[in-house]
């Protein structure tokens, strides 16, 4: 597994103990240096959102439109994104721990120092998304799309990518070596320098017509 240095988000104590109760968000607002529990922000509306050095448990969003937010030294716990739009969005230094993000959309999102760690992301969008040092760690990424994502330094461990889509991807040095890439959509020119075992290699040749007799 590659080692790539991810830098963790720096959330001061000031904010873990400024618990917060916000019932909706409106475009252009602030979320900062606070903690939010148990909040209902479901079906949102709002675009152009700054979210800073806060932390967030058990908070829900699904179905929220919250394009081009702005997110960093963040983390989330337990939340719920099941169907939200970051499409646009700027995700750094954050983690999502056992999120809930099925369907989420990362449209054309930037993702940089960023772990999502035990997730569920099955059927989310990260077309022509921009990610870089990033790990998906446990996490549970079926049917996930990344086409034409640019991946600079992201890793994949011990994550189920069943039926992920990575066609206009470059996987050169990407290790898929613990996870599941069984039925991955991706070009042939992709996958030059890509990192996967012998029983992985046999599952890809059947993209080129290759049947391997053992």
């Amino acid at each position: 597994m590659n080692e790539i240095k991810i830098l963790e988000p720096r959330i001061s104590n000031h904010a873990k103990e400024a618990i917060k109760d916000i019932e909706i968000v409106l475009d252009d607002s602030i979320i900062e240096n606070c903690t939010l529990r148990n909040n209902m922000l479901i079906r949102n509306v709002a675009e152009y959102i700054s979210i800073k050095n806060s932390y967030f448990e058990s908070v829900r969003f699904n179905g929220s439109e919250l394009r081009n937010i702005d997110a960093s030294d963040c983390i989330f716990h337990k939340c719920d994104f099941s169907n939200v739009d970051f499409s646009d969005g700027i995700f750094h230094r954050a983690k999502f721990t056992e999120c809930k993000l099925i369907g989420a959309i990362f449209a054309a999102a930037s993702l940089q120092h960023v772990e999502f760690i035990e997730c569920t992301l099955n059927y989310s969008a990260l077309k022509f998304s921009r990610i870089k040092k990033v790990e998906f760690r446990e996490c549970s990424l079926v049917n996930a799309d990344f086409g034409d994502a640019e991946l600079g330094e992201i890793i994949f461990n011990k994550s189920n990518l069943k039926e992920s889509e990575f066609s206009g991807c470059s996987l050169s040095g990407i290790d898929f070596t613990n996870s599941n890439i069984e039925g991955i959509g991706v070009r042939i020119e992709d996958l030059n320098n890509a990192i996967v075992t012998a029983e992985q290699a046999v599952e890809l040749s059947k993209l080129i017509g290759i049947k391997v007799v053992r």
